[in-house]
């Protein structure tokens, strides 16, 4: 897999050279400065980008791509097609368990003990909460909703038994590979660490294959002149994409992606962090698309930063500020104020005026 995508390196650093064409400008005002807003708390950031895509055509209407350090904010217009630590493993791996018909995300369940998990090769898989002593028994989706791979990667070695051969064909259908295929035939191990996803991709790729699973191309178009064919498509069953959607929702609603959980209208996202590297530096991701409720969603958003690990920012505060921002000004949506019900609202006889106004 890892060379599938290694080879679209310059097929993406290409699209990122004529980038502006269908840039919002508004929009890409508004991202620059929610993420600049948020690297700030870090005293140094190696890479932070922002992506937004209308799911309809494949646009990327906002395409910002900043380091930070010492104070300082660079532009990097290429940054969102260099390759970093992924964020989708997880979520590739629910839509390939959920292709399977063993797979029920509410029936299944399974220990994920105190956070870690030794498979048969002796690798150890350890959940984000580890040290605080794991998440023991999960469904599924609640397992995807709090980020454990240690449920995921159990319920993969139920579903597909192991076989090596059976994962690739559904890998094949998830269009993680953007028109890559790896072999049905090889007779290789089961292997925890590529069922994971290990491999690197772009921000690029990943807000791309988020737009496919809100229900847009697996297609990213930068200027007017880029192709309308996608690169591949998601041909799982809709069964199982619509788990995985509902199992983002869920990730919003109730798992580790509140932080996305907009007043103005329903989202779906996802986070991840990435092990922290021998350089102390790790990756957060979000993404999230929205709206949710709606047959065909209008936008995808997705965030990454790759910081050294003091200070404190978080990628799904970047969204939310995104969400609130189109909510208003691009789906025209009206406030909704939580804490009143129609039945609070204060009514006066015929013919009251207001004190301030007598």
């Amino acid at each position: 897999m890892k060379q599938v995508l290694i080879s679209l390196s310059l097929l993406f650093l290409q699209i990122g050279m004529n980038a502006q064409s269908l840039i919002d400008e508004e929009l890409q005002r508004i991202v620059a400065g929610a993420l600049a807003e948020e690297i700030s708390h870090c005293p140094e950031v190696r890479y932070a980008g922002v992506v937004v895509q209308q799911v309809s055509t494949g646009n990327v209407v906002a395409d910002i791509s900043l380091n930070y350090r010492d104070g300082e904010f660079k532009r990097n217009p290429l940054g969102n097609a260099q390759f970093v630590p992924n964020g989708l493993g997880r979520s590739v791996l629910y839509l390939c368990v959920a292709m399977m018909s063993e797979f029920n995300p509410y029936k299944i369940v399974f220990d994920t003990f105190d956070g870690a998990y030794v498979d048969a090769d002796g690798d150890t898989i350890k959940d984000h909460n580890y040290h605080r002593g794991g998440y023991g028994l999960l469904q599924v989706k609640r397992g995807f909703a709090v980020n454990s791979d240690v449920c995921l990667l159990r319920c993969a070695e139920k579903v597909f038994k192991k076989n090596m051969k059976t994962f690739a064909k559904a890998l094949n259908k998830s269009g993680i590979l953007f028109g890559g295929r790896v072999s049905e035939d090889l007779d290789k191990r089961w292997n925890s660490r590529e069922i994971l996803g290990s491999s690197p991709m772009s921000l690029l790729q990943m807000a791309c294959w988020c737009n496919a699973v809100a229900g847009g191309k697996l297609l990213i178009r930068m200027n007017e002149n880029d192709s309308t064919i996608p690169y591949d498509s998601i041909s799982s069953s809709k069964e199982a994409l619509d788990s995985l959607r509902s199992a983002m929702r869920e990730c919003v609603t109730n798992g580790l992606a509140r932080k996305l959980n907009s007043e103005y209208f329903s989202v779906a996202g996802i986070t991840n962090v990435s092990p922290k590297g021998v350089d102390g530096f790790k990756g957060q991701f979000a993404a999230c698309y929205l709206p949710y409720e709606e047959s065909e969603p209008k936008y995808t958003i997705a965030c990454y930063i790759w910081r050294a690990d003091r200070g404190y920012c978080n990628p799904s505060i970047v969204l939310r500020k995104i969400i609130d921002w189109i909510a208003f000004n691009r789906l025209n949506t009206h406030p909704y104020f939580s804490g009143f019900s129609d039945s609070q609202v204060i009514k006066h006889s015929i013919g009251w005026v207001h004190p301030g106004a007598r």
